[in-house]
């Protein structure tokens, strides 16, 4: 599959720069602001590379084990005050077409038969070809929206999380809760140093696990419990404005300052996207639908097969 277009921002610029910002005394010339970038691309490396940041000094952030001063340089480098202006909002629906997602080979524990419906094949695909688990995210416009609440919230039920993409704002945490009676887990955020992983007890005894990215960037979360297909890609955002599709391939984004904007729409497990422009209206909800077209990997030649023959040149 192609890699995103031209469109779609890579996280490897956006981190690099972000960074920058806190090792400095202040923005530079470089800094965009916090809708300056789009989301990420599914090739975006991920924080595992071992990206060491250089924490400011000051008091910590309330969602996140880094400074305040530290996260606000990260998604308001320019130090604006939270938008306060006209919004509207963006809805729609995301489907696909093309080829079906190929199944894959996973091996379930006992009395994880539950998980077949979310992993048994590449991506989920609802009635209709609706499509669950898309970023669809809006950028492009001139505003810092601080994020609403201070985590991004995540279930566990039968072997399972609630979804196969997560997005975050960066300077939120990730709750993870368990509503399974009887099983436990080991959540765990890839890429992310922890001096210690948190077990999810059954439902009623305990929880949430609370997980904490530190970075801008894409990650992965994972259970430690010899489960190796529950995983869910995390995006680390420096803006709100984004959300998942449900299984119904259905999305929501409110709070959207008014004029032109860039609505761009990703699935990460399958390297799809889409993009375009709208314009947001106040106090209206803009319907913007996606169809996302799926086409299967050549299969590789196999090393039996006979070798090509060369053009003969006379």
């Amino acid at each position: 599959m192609r890699s995103l277009p031209a469109i779609i921002a890579t996280l490897v610029v956006t981190a690099a720069a972000a960074v920058g910002a806190c090792n400095k005394s202040g923005p530079t010339g470089t800094d965009a602001g916090p809708s300056a970038t789009g989301p990420v691309s599914p090739s975006a490396r991920s924080s595992s590379s071992g990206t060491i940041l250089r924490i400011s000094p000051g008091p910590l952030s309330s969602n996140i084990p880094l400074p305040a001063a530290s996260v606000e340089n990260m998604v308001n480098p320019t130090h604006r005050a939270p938008y306060s202006g006209p919004t509207g909002s963006l809805q729609g629906v995301v489907k696909l077409k093309g080829d079906q997602a190929p199944a894959q080979d996973n091996k379930y524990n006992p009395g994880c038969e539950g998980a077949r419906a979310t992993y048994d094949k590449l991506f989920r695909e609802g009635p209709g070809r609706v499509a669950p688990d898309v970023l669809v995210a809006v950028t492009e416009y001139d505003a810092y929206i601080p994020a609403k609440e201070p985590a991004a919230k995540v279930v566990v039920k039968d072997c399972a999380y609630d979804r196969r993409t997560v997005v975050v704002t960066f300077g939120q945490r990730i709750d993870v809760s368990n509503l399974d009676e009887k099983q436990s887990y080991l959540p765990f955020l890839a890429g992310v140093s922890a001096p210690a992983h948190m077990v999810l007890p059954p439902k009623g005894q305990g929880g949430p696990v609370k997980l904490y990215p530190l970075d801008i960037g894409r990650f992965l979360l994972v259970d430690e419990m010899n489960r190796s297909w529950m995983k869910a890609d995390v995006y680390v955002l420096k803006y709100p404005t984004a959300t998942v599709t449900d299984l119904e391939g259905k999305y929501r984004i409110d709070g959207i300052p008014v004029g032109k904007v860039k609505v761009s729409a990703l699935l990460p497990l399958a390297d799809l996207t889409g993009n375009t422009e709208v314009t947001v209206e106040e106090g209206k909800a803009v319907t913007v639908d996606f169809t996302l077209d799926y086409k299967k990997p050549a299969p590789a030649p196999s090393s039996s097969a006979p070798a090509r023959k060369g053009p003969v040149i006379k």
